[in-house]
């Protein structure tokens, strides 16, 4: 599942909370919380852990950064 993916099956709250984590964690501005996680920007390759678990495994870091993460 894509983040994209993720969010769409958050409700309106949940998905501005999801963002607000992630905007605490990575120390980012909202706006650039909202372009990653609407898919405008890609996720760093650095940042796929902290989302594989902010989506508590769903979104996987495989999904988001298959470069750097390759599935064995």
């Amino acid at each position: 599942m894509k983040i994209i993916e993720y969010i769409q099956t958050l409700t309106k709250i949940e998905a501005a909370e999801f963002r607000k984590k992630v905007v605490m964690e990575l120390g980012v501005s909202k706006s650039y919380s909202r372009h990653l996680c609407n898919g405008t920007r890609a996720i760093p390759p650095k940042c796929a852990f902290l989302f594989e678990r902010l989506t508590g495994g769903i979104v996987t870091r495989f999904e988001i950064a298959p470069d750097h993460y390759p599935k064995q």
